[in-house]
């Protein structure tokens, strides 16, 4: 046999009589054939599928006992039948009064609208930020609530979004690890462990940029990027990567991938521009 070749699948027997039919049993009156299962291998045959060539029926006076048979059943039902309609039922109106009883106290209570669980509370606070973050009252505040929780304003970087702030903070002072924290709806949390400081890295005083030139940052960004109108935009404010020094970088981007970012110092001072 070839290698790879599918095992050949020996033929099945068909018993019946040698007779005047031939080789195959008669199938009797009103039998009907089976459905054909198609292959679940896609379009090609399993090598195990079920013969689809359908058996053929013998035809003959052979025949003729089983549409008797199947006649005379059909007068005996109906005729059965017939009497089970004349008999009464058997049932007492009591026996059907428990019915209905027991029909309507299985009908469950309608609800109580007063049960219904009530509405989870916002976690957003009252005195939450209103607009964007990316504003010098809105960035102060998220400053602020990161101090109560962590004791600092001295990160190791931030990232502003318009809907959150991101900020990788030492877990105290002096210490080499670091936690990671965000602000959203005017809620400061630790969302888990950030690593530690590398050795020689730079830590900011994020107290210490200044915000109120970061409104003009994002529109001079606009022209310098050449991107009138921005669908994405964040800023990071982090040791710059080629000479460590603090720095404020504004991405912006459209519908079509153009963009890119601003270097600025965390005065707001312009270093460079970064297009697409």
């Amino acid at each position: 046999m070839r290698a790879g070749a599918a095992p050949p699948v020996a033929s099945p027997a068909v018993p019946g009589p040698y007779g005047q039919f031939g080789p195959y049993a008669p199938t009797p009156a009103g039998t009907p054939h089976a459905a054909h299962t198609p292959p679940p291998y896609g379009s090609g045959a399993s090598p195990y599928a079920t013969p689809t060539t359908p058996v053929p029926v013998a035809s003959g006076p052979r025949r003729r006992p089983a549409l008797i048979g199947a006649a005379l059943t059909a007068v005996l039902a109906a005729g059965v039948f017939g009497i089970v309609q004349l008999l009464p039922d058997g049932n007492s109106g009591d026996d059907k009064a428990k019915g209905g009883a027991a029909t309507a106290s299985a009908t469950p209570p309608a609800r109580d609208a007063s049960s219904a669980p009530a509405p989870k509370a916002s976690a957003q606070k009252a005195d939450a930020p209103r607009g964007s973050m990316m504003t010098p009252g809105n960035v102060r505040t998220a400053l602020e609530a990161f101090k109560k929780q962590t004791g600092t304003t001295t990160f190791v970087d931030m990232t502003l979004y318009d809907g959150y702030i991101l900020a990788s903070i030492p877990t105290a002072a002096g210490a080499e690890t670091v936690d990671s924290w965000q602000y959203r709806d005017g809620v400061a949390s630790r969302t888990g462990p950030d690593g530690t400081v590398e050795e020689g890295e730079p830590l900011i005083d994020m107290a210490a940029v200044n915000w109120d030139a970061l409104p003009g940052l994002l529109e001079q960004a606009k022209k310098d990027l050449k991107v009138e109108k921005p669908t994405s935009r964040h800023v990071i404010v982090d040791p710059w990567m080629m000479d460590q020094a603090p720095s404020i970088r504004t991405y912006l981007s459209d519908e079509y991938g153009r963009g890119g970012y601003v270097l600025w110092g965390i005065d707001g001072s312009l270093r460079k521009v970064y297009g697409s």
